[in-house]
């Protein structure tokens, strides 16, 4: 016969921390890694085991004592923290877990990192032939479509002559300005990038790239990339409005082909309906990856009709499993994006 034993909280270890803080005040970013030792006590009646301690970040390592404590025995967790390239304040948290009464203590560590100073190929990591940027590529995230957005670009001239930067080529939706002609040697400069999303006449994700000169000459790498996810503005439109608007139903979001040899095609048509009051508007469809096409029969949907997007798969090339998605973007004001999905295995040729 089994009896089944609990023990009591009395009974139980227990975790007891001469103090679950430590402040390391200031310390310098380019001076290590720096470490405390929180001390405890098992005041419980059994040993006490440490069964994990879990940081809340990757720059906090604890480390503690393994072996099980017996009554009133003593342990300590270790703590380190790296600043490097973590200037300012910081304030973690370091959780024990233990099979104590207590059995989740949380500790704390906190400081002030004072900032190393850094060379300009830090400040500016981008080379781009005689200055360097601090990044070359703006991201404009998301952006309606009758909106202008700006970015300022910050470069800085490392070179010992004056330098010249001009725009060679770029979209009609993306301008580019200086803030001055000639930067001059050793100095900072500004770029002002505008997206402007009425001009663009697509929605979704976008990418593209503007082309620069410097001191008259360029080449591809004299150039920013710009990427922007332009949306469709329903914010104005009333209950009325979306209540005749178009609406969007599927047959099936996701296709798994199952197996597939390599070099083989996958084919699948998804069915889109209008469920709607007004006319469906397919406005895009993107894809995740070069090897998958989609296309629909209709862009324009009737309101009690439908449309098929065919997709098909190429898995020349690929092997493995295989996960690609495809993104539909509508004029539903509820349900704008909508995220077909195409999984299977490819198989290795013998």
């Amino acid at each position: 016969m089994f009896v089944a034993v609990s023990l009591s909280a009395q009974d139980r270890g227990k975790v007891v921390f001469n103090t679950p803080k430590h402040d390391f005040g200031t310390v310098r970013e380019e001076g290590g890694v720096v470490s405390c030792n929180f001390h405890f006590k098992n005041a419980g009646k059994i040993p006490l085991v440490i069964n994990n301690v879990i940081a809340s970040c990757g720059c906090t390592t604890p480390e503690w004592s393994k072996a099980p404590i017996p009554p009133g025995g003593k342990g300590f967790i270790r703590v380190s923290y790296n600043p490097l390239n973590r200037p300012g304040n910081f304030n973690k948290e370091v959780r024990v877990l233990s099979n104590a009464e207590n059995s989740v203590v949380v500790l704390t560590i906190n400081g002030n990192v004072l900032e190393r100073s850094r060379g300009i190929s830090e400040i500016y990591p981008r080379q781009m032939g005689p200055v360097r940027m601090k990044s070359n590529y703006v991201s404009f995230t998301n952006i309606l479509d009758h909106q202008v957005k700006s970015e300022v670009v910050e470069f800085f001239n490392d070179s010992n002559h004056p330098v010249t930067i001009a725009v060679k080529n770029s979209p009609a939706y993306i301008t580019a300005k200086m803030k001055s002609g000639v930067v001059k040697p050793q100095s900072k400069g500004y770029m002002v990038v505008t997206f402007d999303a009425k001009k663009c006449n697509m929605y979704g994700f976008i990418t593209d790239r503007v082309y620069l000169t410097m001191n008259g000459q360029g080449t591809y790498d004299y150039s920013l990339g710009v990427s922007a996810n332009i949306m469709e503005d329903f914010s104005k439109m009333s209950d009325k409005d979306i209540s005749k608007a178009p609406s969007v139903a599927l047959d099936t979001d996701a296709y798994n082909f199952g197996e597939i040899k390599e070099g083989q095609n996958a084919e699948h048509t998804f069915h889109v309906y209008n469920r709607g009051k007004s006319d469906l508007i397919i406005r895009r469809i993107r894809t995740s990856c070069g090897c998958t096409a989609a296309k629909p029969t209709l862009n324009i949907i009737p309101k009690g009709r439908a449309t098929e997007i065919r997709v098909v798969f190429d898995s020349k090339d690929k092997r493995g499993r295989q996960s690609k998605s495809i993104e539909v973007i509508t004029n539903d004001p509820k349900r704008p994006v909508i995220q077909l999905s195409v999984t299977g295995n490819v198989l290795a040729n013998d």
